[in-house]
């Protein structure tokens, strides 16, 4: 029966006829994340058994999406630009060659590249423009679309099929070479600590751009030390007037 693969699925094991159950992931669907009800049969008895449902079973959830993740090369300039309403975008090419192994030649060729493009948003479009550059290896993980256009050629017109990624996750290909991670903060915590540096200067009494002053270049704005002592042509220190 559906229902009792389900709850099997839902539960590992079995000991001392109570059931031990594990923590699922939770969807963030609030109605996914509400357990349903049923039974599960065992020793001819039924043990009350918690089924998670699947996230696309809510409403608004995935429904019919396709998540693919390409390993390839960055075959374009990474762009970053903004939309209309003020959102940043990081978009490129990709191309992955499959490899797949030839029986008549006994050894492995490459396939027919497969070219994607890949859009980035928000934060990562940020990360994204800093850290990928043309012909880099990379990961890509995302919601996979197709669109089609029609454009003219001569006196005829040529449909074309694009595959689009809008990404969740991009990151270098480490089989291919080494990296180092360097953490962002989030706008919001940047913010909060330009406040809190504010507001620690402010009680100090001065501004965080007013520590020097730019006339002497000083730290205090004071002159340097209010000396008033020059030096002879041959360098000895003699006091002015």
């Amino acid at each position: 029966m559906p229902i009792m693969a389900e709850a099997a699925s839902a539960v590992p094991a079995v000991a001392s006829g109570r059931v031990v159950a594990t923590r699922r992931p939770q969807p963030r669907c609030a109605a996914a994340r509400r357990p349903q009800p049923t039974s599960w049969a065992r020793g001819g008895r039924r043990t009350p058994v918690r089924v998670w449902p699947s996230a696309s079973r809510c409403r608004g959830g995935p429904m019919n999406e396709v998540v693919i993740t390409v390993v390839g090369n960055v075959v374009s300039d990474v762009r970053l630009h903004r939309t209309s309403k003020g959102e940043a975008v990081t978009s490129f090419r990709i191309a992955s060659n499959a490899r797949r192994f030839d029986r008549n030649a006994d050894r492995w060729v490459d396939a027919e590249a497969s070219y994607y493009s890949v859009s980035c948003w928000r934060g990562l479009a940020h990360n994204v423009s800093e850290s990928v550059s043309k012909g880099m290896p990379v990961i890509v993980t995302g919601r996979l679309r197709q669109r089609t256009i029609d454009r003219a050629v001569g006196d005829h017109t040529v449909r074309q099929t694009f595959d689009d990624i809008q990404a969740t996750a991009v990151g270098p290909d480490l089989a291919r070479g080494v990296t180092t991670f360097e953490r962002t903060k989030r706008p919001a915590v940047v913010r909060t600590e330009e406040r809190a540096v504010a507001d620690a200067m402010a009680v100090i009494g001065r501004a965080p751009d007013d520590a020097a002053d730019p006339a002497d270049g000083s730290a205090d704005g004071s002159a340097d030390v209010d000396d008033r002592r020059t030096r002879d042509a041959d360098g000895q220190l003699r006091q002015s007037a």
